[in-house]
């Protein structure tokens, strides 16, 4: 009985939430993936903001949709609450981003350091290469 019930509830719906406080700037970014199509709101933080919704036809089309879309504002420099930026396509709840462990949010500067810096290195290397 349980498991029929358990069976026939639609799946949780995945969501991202990412936020950006860089040059005085306080804003969010979340999307939602339910099942073929995607939610996405933002705004200023503490605000409702604003919410577009997009139908992709399939849900893997929604979730790779939402994946390219969560690496290209990680590239603009959002990050998850608390400084936690999560990896793309990562799976996670606004309640369990929001309580991201002390130690992960002391680490994030040095990951992002060596981020820059292996970005600079890279970058140097390919003006070498044009030259």
């Amino acid at each position: 009985r349980f498991l029929r019930f358990c069976s026939a509830m639609p799946p949780r719906a995945a969501v991202t939430r990412l936020e950006c406080n860089e040059g005085g700037s306080s804003k969010f970014w979340q999307i939602t993936v339910n099942g073929s199509s995607t939610d996405i709101t933002f705004g200023k933080i503490g605000t409702d903001g604003q919410t577009q919704t997009k139908d992709h036809g399939s849900p893997a089309a929604a979730q790779k949709f939402a994946e390219k879309q969560v690496e290209g504002k990680q590239k603009k420099g959002y990050a998850a609450p608390g400084g936690r930026a999560p990896k793309a396509g990562a799976k996670a709840s606004a309640k369990a981003v929001a309580k991201a462990p002390a130690k992960a949010v002391a680490k994030a500067p040095a990951k992002a350091a060596a981020k820059a810096k292996a970005a600079a290195k890279a970058k140097a290397g390919a003006k070498a290469k044009a030259a």
